[in-house]
């Protein structure tokens, strides 16, 4: 049985640092015009990405936006 593959992006208010990435492995970090952030990343499961919801909580992050795009895999 093999997982759903989905691909993320995350809005957080503001620009958040680079040692804040080092907290978000794989995920890409794309500072935005308009002063937040977008960190876009394949996720594989729920597990995976609560953890990184909770890491923006704990970090003291807000979290603007969640997408969410299939990008293959098999969901059974």
């Amino acid at each position: 049985m093999s997982k759903a593959d989905y691909k993320y992006e995350f809005i957080i208010k503001g620009h958040i640092s680079k040692r804040h990435l080092t907290e978000f492995d794989k995920l890409n970090l794309i500072h935005l015009v308009g002063g937040n952030t977008k960190l876009l990343g394949r996720i594989i499961d729920q597990a995976r990405l609560y953890s990184i919801i909770n890491k923006f909580s704990d970090l003291g992050l807000e979290l603007l936006m969640v997408k969410r795009e299939d990008i293959g895999g098999d969901e059974n």
